[in-house]
């Protein structure tokens, strides 16, 4: 079995697959993050593992709108949400405090600010596009340090001189598992993701209409644009439960179209504001 991810080798969307799927190969897509639903979607892997949100950031990069409007148009779904911890390192070939530049997504300096300003005086910070392109240029420049994976600094063989230097000790990333069918095994307590496109009533004016209860419910527009109007509701129940079907259909009914994108077992939620605002 592959399993796809945001790439190249040895960034944190790897190191969450390999962790999840430690039996099955592991394949780097290059970015965008969407790359990884395309590589799904036309059965190239088996299924894909795509971030959504960071607790130290709030979100999960530039890209935030483009992964689930690709998912929306895909035909995937998600069938489960991975919450993996995030452990920043510091590497380099020198001990710390002789470095000169140190690299590292503009991510990692802002998720590691409070260390990097006690231990690094005076070196030039250069952003590079991934944790795994700031180990390469650590490994091949001796005055430099890199932010990044303690799977990044093996696998490029840059030592290792810190470890979990991120502001937040808890820090972690929340990741959608993708694939081409729902699992049904998952029991009531679950939750049900829906995307619909166009205007119309909101999720709760719908509920008022219908008299469908459902016990818990969010929403996240995910573009504005009247013309586009993608949003997704998330709701508690599985998706073949009579509530959910009810609210697809009236979605379906009063918007251009609606389908369920998601079926998922409960998750660890501590410290998502607003599900996936962003």
């Amino acid at each position: 079995m592959k399993v796809a991810c945001v790439g190249p080798e040895y960034t944190f969307s790897e190191e969450a697959a390999a962790a999840r799927f430690p039996d099955c190969e592991t394949v780097s897509i290059e970015p965008p993050v969407w790359h990884v639903v395309e590589h799904v979607a036309t059965g190239q892997v088996s299924c894909g593992v795509i971030p959504f949100y960071n607790l130290e950031t709030k979100r999960s990069g530039t890209t935030f709108p483009a992964i689930y409007a690709k998912l929306a148009e895909s035909g995937l779904y998600v069938t489960e949400v991975v919450k993996h911890r995030i452990e920043w390192c510091a590497m380099a070939h020198r001990p710390l405090g002789n470095a000169t530049t140190i690299y590292s997504q503009e991510q990692g300096v802002g998720q590691c600010s409070k260390w990097v300003d006690r231990w690094i005086d005076g070196a030039k910070v250069v952003f590079t596009g991934s944790t795994a392109e700031a180990a390469v240029n650590a490994s091949r420049d001796p005055a430099s340090m890199a932010l990044g994976s303690k799977r990044a600094a093996e696998g490029h063989g840059v030592p290792i001189r810190a470890r979990g230097i991120q502001n937040d000790p808890n820090n972690a990333t929340w990741f959608y598992v993708i694939g081409p069918s729902l699992h049904a095994e998952h029991d009531a307590t679950c939750h049900t993701l829906i995307a619909c496109r166009g205007t119309g009533p909101d999720v709760d004016q719908l509920l008022d209409l219908s008299g469908v209860e459902v016990s818990w419910t969010d929403s996240w527009v995910v573009d504005r644009d009247p013309d586009v109007a993608l949003e997704f509701i998330e709701l508690e129940g599985h998706c073949e439960s009579a509530a959910s079907q009810a609210i697809a259909a009236l979605l379906e009914e009063h918007r251009e179209w609606a389908r369920i994108v998601g079926c998922y077992a409960d998750f660890d939620r501590d410290g998502i504001v607003s599900v996936m605002q962003g």
